[in-house]
């Protein structure tokens, strides 16, 4: 018994034309996945981080303290921390790097970005108002924290105040970096492998 298969040519290239197009599609799909997954690994550490920092002043929520942005096709995701154009004092910075002169620059990135030659370019309590640099610590009009770093206290001698001495670095949208780059080798192992 004998078959026998017509198959032009221009078919065979439409086929394989749709076969690529498809391809091409699940590719962009699976990107996009992949982007959410890591950038949500990122934020979710970032807000958990910032939730748990220490801090001698007030704290906003971590859900608008740290956000997730997405560029208009999707294929890129941004662990965003305090917009400085919706804020005044942008206490994120102040967690990341910590202040004062009892805690000095000891995050890694910190390490990484403000020194040069193992000195720090930029030292502690020389920004602002400069009260960082005083080692008897400085008054800020508030209430006290629910979190406060150690040393932190009401002023009694000063009403409605609260003295303090800085706060340590806590880096917390380095470590969500650091999550974010350490996890994306296995997750885009797991997106592209169904």
């Amino acid at each position: 018994m004998r078959f026998k298969v017509n198959y032009k040519v221009s078919s065979l290239e439409k086929d394989v034309d749709t076969l690529v197009k498809d391809m091409k599609s699940d590719i962009t799909r699976r990107s996009r996945l992949l982007v959410q997954k890591v950038s949500g690994n990122g934020v979710e550490v970032a807000r958990k981080e910032y939730e748990e920092a220490v801090n001698a002043g007030s704290k906003s929520s971590p859900q608008s303290a740290i956000t997730l942005k997405y560029s208009d096709d999707g294929m890129k995701g941004e662990v965003v921390g305090l917009d400085l154009n919706q804020y005044q004092e942008n206490e994120l910075l102040f967690i990341e790097f910590g202040t004062g002169v009892r805690f000095p620059y000891d995050a890694p990135e910190a390490k990484e970005h403000f020194s040069s030659g193992g000195s720090v370019i930029y030292p502690h309590g020389k920004f602002g108002k400069k009260k960082g640099s005083n080692p008897k610590g400085w008054f800020y009009k508030g209430q006290m924290p629910s979190n406060p770093p150690e040393g932190t206290e009401e002023a009694y001698s000063r009403k409605g105040s609260i003295k303090t001495y800085g706060q340590p670095a806590q880096p917390v949208m380095y470590d969500a970096w650091k999550e974010m780059n350490e996890t994306l080798p296995e997750v885009a192992k797991e997106v592209f492998s169904k």
